[in-house]
């Protein structure tokens, strides 16, 4: 390896590793700003089970010492993470900007603002749905029990249905860009589609 393509390297990591640097940065003060919210943030987090808890369908509990604190701990965390998105997306776009050309530079805005988009269309609808989804699995109850759950591993089951879904809402953007690439073709899509019909239908 040429000194110059060492240099140019090292310079990247250098880049690579400020970006890193400034995202951390970004996501410790959105932490603290979330911190200070953080009983309000579980307020919004507990009003899909709010109706149900009230009726006695539903008993939430603390299983140890330190739960309160850890459950306040991650969720604080969690919501700066949602925060953060755009500006760690923006970094990324920041960092690969030198690489590209013009028709690239356009086209990879669009992806950043249409992808952001779906991800918070699919993390809403996500926590939209979230009252049916948990009234269908009380519907499961065995008779003469009690639902006695975990704070938080509900807390754990709201952050991570409203990540997948919001994942899953990314799959268009997922075959266009491997369409572009050449990877899968229209073909593939046609053949798929039946396969993605009832793969659709029994997540959703």
């Amino acid at each position: 390896m040429s000194k110059e393509k060492q240099s140019t390297f090292w310079e990247h990591l250098e880049e690579l590793r400020w970006a890193l640097i400034r995202a951390l940065v970004a996501l410790t003060l959105a932490s603290i700003i979330t911190f200070c919210f953080v009983d309000k943030l579980l307020r919004i987090i507990m009003l899909p089970l709010k109706e149900i808890s009230n009726s006695g369908t539903v008993i939430l509990n603390q299983s140890g010492p330190f739960d309160a604190f850890f459950i306040k701990f991650k969720t604080g965390i969690m919501f700066a993470l949602f925060i953060c998105v755009p500006y760690i997306i923006y970094e990324a776009w920041n960092f690969i900007l030198p690489a590209l050309k013009i028709k690239e530079k356009k086209f990879v805005i669009k992806l950043i603002i249409f992808g952001s988009i779906l991800f918070f269309a699919g993390n809403s609808i996500a926590f939209a749905s979230l009252k049916i989804i948990i009234k269908t699995m009380l519907s499961f109850t065995v008779e003469g029990t009690q639902n006695i759950w975990r704070l938080d591993d509900y807390i754990n089951f709201v952050f991570q249905w409203v990540l997948i879904i919001g994942f899953i809402f990314e799959l268009p953007l997922v075959l266009i860009l491997l369409t572009i690439s050449g990877i899968i073709n229209t073909e593939t899509l046609k053949k798929s589609r039946p396969i993605a019909i009832i793969g659709s239908f029994v997540i959703g």
